[in-house]
């Protein structure tokens, strides 16, 4: 047989070769690298992975210095069609780049290839290769892990593959292998996706031991002799000459080299002659020295053989040289020629039988999911029945109006401040809206920095934006609020914020009123020393634990209150029993103690539905009392999705306090009446089966125009719920909103690690245990946070899946070296989930992406197991963490809480929504969306329309609703030059048109509308004169992807602008009594959001009064812009 010399002839000179050691723990820490080559992307597919390169992978002996090129190609085709096309990398030409094979050394065992191949970083292929010599025959083990593909070979055999994307961890594929006596050839192949590549390779024994008596060489120390078998310095080349190797008695040549001699002696003495050897092979003997040549005739035979030749000094045997073959038989040749034709009639028939098989297997899943769909049936039945059962116990719903009255006001304060960092200096300041560090204004406002390379530096306006005057306390962690407000003196007034990011400390006329620490909830602090007629209200504001965005985020209001009052009522509604349970909060802030009735009923607009038992009630001192009710429901409408789900029908619990006859006080706690919960792997809402099919929330959600317009967008696209991920998790608008429209929402929040203010960054080495961690600040500031946000969204209707905590510990961070850490971390949020599970335990509890929740493969598993399993970009890995998914994730609920990742950016090199880029990804929605469905994946959310959806970027300008094309955005970057039909203020920040600065919400000044990332940032909202989205290929591939669904309801709260004087208090009083007030902006504008249509009284403080009949919103609600508001005029300036 011919040896193989792949490469052995090309490089003459002659180099030395170095034995290094693997370290301490068994990993390799010197290797041979070859890359980059191409991983193209076919169908959402890498193909590198399969791909081989080396023209015979398992074959391959390289060395230093052997080179290759690897061409990356751009598409030319479409390029000369003139649709745009960039491949992977971001190239519109195909580019060649050098592959040098290169021996490197590496301080650690896992090694990083990140930046080791620029400009290529994402979607390549790297090999890795070495030589390892071992002192004898010995079973070992492979211990592998690899970001993200792999394939290992040890001597020309495939150990194994992995096509799965992760982290590097230790340990992760554990192969067995044998080790040759001498040099070994050990081959893996690197196939990285996105985000971080690397390896690691330790060798261990089957007792898991290192293996450090290995040497290990990045070049074969017999190549430059062309010697494949070597040990322990000695070495020899086999040859049988040309040709194929048959079996039978061959001649065989066997060039044998010594390890070089030290030459002794003094100069003119002839040197000693060179020692000889004996050589046993195959039974026969021969003495040589160094560099001879033994020909012999030996016995072969077919198949795979080992040529094992032992080297003796003397007695002792200092070497043994050994080379595999393969030997063939001429008899077997010419015999399986002539059963080809037979085999292959045999291959036919058994193909035959394996279509009438794929048949047959056809029919028995389609029995299969006949009979599924039959159990679900009878599943849904028993809960109908359970339903029927509890209904025919239960009073079923009255028709008596509920009487107007007036108990309470709420001022809301959202508008104009002032900010001051000193309490001397102070300035005008627009709340709420949320601060940030001085790094974040580039991109938040249209500024540019006059030092690109300063992040920090100075700035000024854009064009377009002189008028831009930006507040640096904005910027600060520290500073002071302040403004007016009137109040009648007699009322309990609270102040009350929706959000806060910090800490802050309230003041009224001076006097200390109470305080606040957290990031989630709502606030409320009853104030002292209020005043009949106007008081002043200053808070003292400090971010404390939050470091990014921070300040008061959520609408700000006083409320006046009876000092006897309920606080707050708590509904859970049982759909299976036909019941609703109240739990009810009452406040006594008065100094007497207060004795009286709590009435409660369940209230539609105007009607009474529903009486509760009434309850005596006492009220203690300066105290609170809680006081639960229940009652059975035969008939309520059902809030749900639309469809067999109900309709998202609201009702209002309203609870009146009565004493000595009076009613007092009046609260209204708005609710919907459904039930979810789990059944097996399952999800049910209201009885019924349901696949939750969403996206993750990018938009900045807190915005409800957004909602208005694009919710009933994401619906037809088959979208029926929205996880709420970093942008506004915290406004409770969101679910309120969600509420009225029929979309379910997956809520989710964040813990706080570390217990130390200024500590940014994960420190492995430093943290507290476990153990310790309950008695921290920190971990009480958690709980805080959790307790508001379950208050704040436990009588949402919409809010069916709770997370607390967004990716702890997932495959990608799952490394070995932060194990103990991540594993702390991850087993922190585990606290927090269950205890927010214990304040309600038929809450439906997950947590996003985290292995704890997985399964007990991982890392560690949760006891009690959580809810559902989280998984996050599950296609990355369809055959481990997709098929089967039921016994993968032991019979629980999954939830892939996110999957499909952005498409259109290869993290260095944002490429943009190309045509081809969106086709690509249309194509992966379409295959990985279409197994979800088959699959019966329970839940599904997206990464998704708002990233990959609604956006387009080519030379047409039809991508967007703005007509920007890309050489539109370079000519802008270039030289200033605007879009058509774009003003400098439109470009590439659109100033926002808001009809009035009063009211509910935050109002950013502007909005980037540079469609070249995500579809939200082609999103609009706001132009009338435009319109609001362009669809593309994704939105198609969703749509017929995912199960349809029913229609979001149409939009039935009211809005008017009231008119009046810049500054003037306006009030509003509803036809039940409920009265609501602001101040006008400096334009004289006060904007009113109203939940539901009906007649409004408006008055302006010490003026004109007017009533007026509001419509529901309906269909307008979902058009861009403002241009449907309605106005009233009562004495404004325009």
């Amino acid at each position: 047989m011919m040896l193989q010399r792949v490469g052995f002839t090309v490089m003459m000179a002659t180099l030395p070769v170095f034995a290094q050691v693997p370290d301490d723990k068994g990993f390799i820490c010197d290797w041979l690298l070859a890359g980059p080559y191409p991983s193209y992307q076919v169908d959402g597919r890498g193909l590198g992975l399969d791909t081989d390169f080396l023209a015979g992978e398992a074959e391959c002996r390289p060395y230093p210095g052997m080179s290759d090129e690897a061409e990356f190609v751009a598409d030319k085709g479409k390029l000369i069609a003139g649709i745009g096309s960039t491949n992977e990398w971001g190239f519109t030409e195909t580019k060649r780049f050098p592959v040098v094979w290169s021996a490197r050394h590496f301080d650690r065992g896992i090694i990083s290839l990140d930046k080791m191949f620029l400009p290529i970083d994402d979607y390549f292929v790297t090999y890795a290769a070495c030589y390892v010599e071992s002192p004898r025959d010995q079973d070992i083990k492979v211990r592998m892990g690899s970001d993200d593909d792999h394939k290992a070979w040890l001597n020309g055999r495939l150990l194994g593959r992995a096509n799965s994307s992760q982290a590097v961890v230790p340990d992760n594929f554990i192969y067995s292998a044998r080790l040759r006596r001498g040099i070994n050839r050990l081959l893996l192949k690197i196939v990285d996706r996105t985000h971080g590549c690397g390896f690691c390779c330790a060798l261990s024994d089957m007792n898991d031991q290192p293996l450090r008596e290995l040497r290990v060489f990045t070049d074969h120390p017999g190549r430059e002799r062309e010697a494949e078998a070597y040990n322990a310095g000695y070495m020899a080349r086999f040859s049988f000459g040309d040709g194929p190797l048959f079996a039978g008695q061959r001649d065989l040549s066997v060039q044998f080299w010594a390890p070089e001699q030290a030459v002794d002696g003094e100069a003119g003495v002839a040197a000693a002659a060179p020692p000889r050897y004996r050589l046993e092979l195959q039974g026969r003997q021969r003495e040589l020295a160094s560099g001879e040549q033994w020909d012999l005739t030996v016995d072969v035979a077919v198949g795979e053989q080992l040529l094992a030749m032992a080297v003796y000094d003397g007695d002792k045997q200092c070497a043994l040289l050994q080379q595999p073959f393969v030997a063939y038989s001429r008899e077997d040749i010419l015999r399986e020629n002539a059963e080809l034709p037979q085999r292959i009639r045999e291959l036919r028939a058994a193909n035959e039988r394996l279509r009438r098989q794929q048949d047959e297997l056809a029919t028995a899943i389609t029995q299969a999911q006949e009979r599924l769909a039959a159990e679900y049936a009878r599943r849904e039945e028993a809960y109908a029945a359970q339903r029927r059962q509890a209904v025919a116990q239960a009073p079923r719903s009255i028709d008596e109006p509920l009487p107007p009255l007036t108990r309470r006001s709420r001022l809301c304060l959202n508008g104009e401040w002032e900010i001051s960092a000193d309490r001397q200096a102070w300035s005008s300041f627009l709340l709420p809206q949320a601060m940030c560090e001085l790094y974040f204004r580039i991109g938040r406002y249209p500024v540019r920095l006059l030092d690109p390379k300063n992040r920090y530096g100075k700035v000024e306006p854009l064009p377009g934006w002189d008028d831009l005057e930006i507040n640096m306390l904005r910027f600060q962690r520290k500073v002071w609020y302040r403004r007016h407000f009137v109040a009648d003196g007699v009322s309990q007034a609270s102040f009350v914020c929706e959000n806060i990011a910090g800490h802050v400390k309230v003041y009224v006329n001076g006097e200390y009123c109470g305080e606040y620490l957290g990031s989630i909830g709502i606030v409320e602090i009853p104030l002292k020393n209020v005043q009949a007629g106007e008081n002043l209200i200053e808070l003292d504001f400090d971010s404390y634990f939050v470091t990014r965005f921070y300040g008061l985020r959520g609408d700000i209001f006083i409320d006046f209150t009876p000092s006897a009052r309920v606080q707050d009522s708590w509904i859970k509604t049982s759909w299976r029993n036909a019941e609703l349970s109240v739990q009810t909060e009452l406040v006594n802030s008065g100094s007497e103690a207060v004795a009286g009735t709590l009435r409660q009923a369940v209230v539609e607009g105007q009607r009474l539905r529903l009486r509760l038992p009434e309850q005596a009630v006492q009220l203690p001192a300066d105290g609170t009392t809680t006081v639960s009710n229940a009652s059975r429901w035969a008939d309520p409408v059902c809030w749900g999705i639309g469809g067999d789900y109900g309709t998202p029908q609201l009702y209002e619990l309203v609870s009146e306090l009565v004493v000595d006859g009076e009613v007092i006080d009046r609260h209204c706690q708005s609710f919907g009446f459904r039930e979810f919960w789990i059944h097996a792997t399952d999800f049910y809402l209201n009885g019924r089966r349901i696949i939750l099919q969403g996206d993750v929330g990018h938009a900045p959600w807190g915005i409800s125009k957004i909602g208005d317009v694009f919710w009933p967008l994401y619906r037809q696209d088959g979208i029926n719920i929205l996880r709420v991920h970093d942008s506004d998790y915290w406004a409770p608008e969101v679910a309120r909103q969600a509420d009225r429209y029929g979309m379910l929402i997956y809520a989710q929040s964040y813990p706080r690690l570390h217990d130390d203010r200024s500590k940014r960054n994960n420190d492995p080495n430093n943290y507290v245990p476990l153990a310790d961690w309950p008695a921290t600040a920190t971990h009480q500031y958690n709980l805080d946070n959790y307790r508001r946000w379950h208050r704040m969204l436990r009588n949402n209707p919409s809010v069916v899946i709770w997370s607390t905590d967004n990716e702890i510990l997932t495959q990608a961070w799952d490394t070995a070296e932060k194990a103990d850490f991540n594993v702390r971390n991850d087993k922190i949020g585990a606290m927090y989930g269950q205890f927010v599970k214990s304040l309600d335990p038929t809450l439906v509890m997950t947590r996003n992406g985290d292995i704890g929740t997985q399964t007990r493969r991982g890392r560690w598993f949760e006891d009690p197991p959580c809810d559902t399993a989280n998984y996050h970009y599950a296609d990355f890995n369809v055959r481990d963490w997709v098929i089967n998914w039921q016994k993968v994730y032991e019979y629980r609920p999954v939830i892939f809480g996110e999957t499909l990742y952005c498409s259109y950016g290869a993290w260095d090199n944002w490429i943009g929504p190309i045509p081809s880029q969106v086709a690509k990804k249309a194509a992966r929605v379409r295959e990985i969306a279409g197994l979800y469905r088959e699959l019966g994946i329970p839940a599904q959310i997206y990464m998704g329309l708002g990233l990959d959806g609604f956006v387009g970027l080519d030379d047409s300008g039809q991508g967007n609703p703005w007509g920007v094309t890309a050489g539109m955005i370079e000519a802008h970057k270039a030289t200033g030059t605007l879009p058509p039909g774009l003003a400098a203020d439109q470009f590439p920040y659109y100033r926002l048109p808001w009809p009035a600065l009063s009211g509910k919400g935050y109002k950013p000044l502007c909005v980037s509308i540079v469609a070249t990332s995500y579809g939200s940032t082609a999103f609009n909202w706001f132009d009338a004169s435009r319109p609001s989205h362009v669809r593309n290929a994704v939105n198609d591939a969703y749509r017929d992807s995912l199960l349809p669904q029913p229609p979001l309801a149409p939009a039935r709260d009211a809005e008017c602008i009231v008119h009046a004087a810049p500054g003037a208090l306006v009030w509003s009083s509803s036809e039940r009594g409920e009265r609501y007030g602001m101040y006008a902006d400096a334009q004289g504008r006060a904007w009113f959001q109203f939940p539901q249509a009906g007649r409004y009284e408006f008055n302006v403080a010490g003026g004109l009064t007017r009533a007026l009949a509001l419509p529901e919103r309906g269909a307008d609600a979902a058009e861009p812009g403002f241009e449907h508001l309605i106005h009233l005029q009562m004495g404004s300036a325009d």
